[in-house]
């Protein structure tokens, strides 16, 4: 009976299964591990500065223009102050066109020339069993804007 094929086969399957379970075990802490590590960067980089973004400087000049705008209001009675209706007992609008002072889009207004500097120094913080490379740095910014640029019409003003 225990040279049998179908019993070899058992035993080899109860193997496995019994294998398995201290597998699964250190698979969890190989996960719970790396959970750690990427909670633990995260934490350092917010606690040293967070995600950093460098841009370069960008003028946005607000542009004004006269405009004639066509508007929709009510008619009112002047005797009761109540809107005056058809006699179907619709609303009564009438069209009023004035001229006013509009917002349009902004100018953008990019430097002609763009220099960065940048000088940093990287540390490793310690953090539990685990070393976080963070880093500190210096900027230096050389920019010139070109100054000739005009809004698109000459009814706009520049603010």
């Amino acid at each position: 009976m225990f040279n049998s094929f179908g019993w070899r086969f058992f035993v080899v399957g109860i193997l496995i299964l019994m294998m398995s379970i201290p597998l699964f075990f250190v698979g969890e802490i190989v996960d719970d591990r790396s959970h750690y590590n990427r909670t633990t960067r995260a934490s350092v980089g917010m606690e040293w500065g967070g995600p950093q973004i460098l841009s370069g400087p960008v003028l946005v000049i607000p542009v004004e223009e006269s405009a004639l705008v066509k508007e929709r209001r009510e008619l009112i009675d002047p005797e009761t102050g109540m809107q005056r209706l058809d006699t179907e007992g619709k609303p009564v609008f009438r069209i009023v066109e004035e001229m006013r002072q509009v917002q349009r889009s902004p100018l953008f207004i990019y430097p002609n020339l763009f220099e960065v500097e940048l000088t940093s120094e990287t540390e490793a913080r310690q953090r539990g069993i685990f070393t976080v490379p963070v880093y500190s740095s210096t900027a230096e910014f050389n920019f010139d804007f070109p100054f000739s640029a005009r809004p698109a019409s000459d009814k706009s003003r520049i603010l």
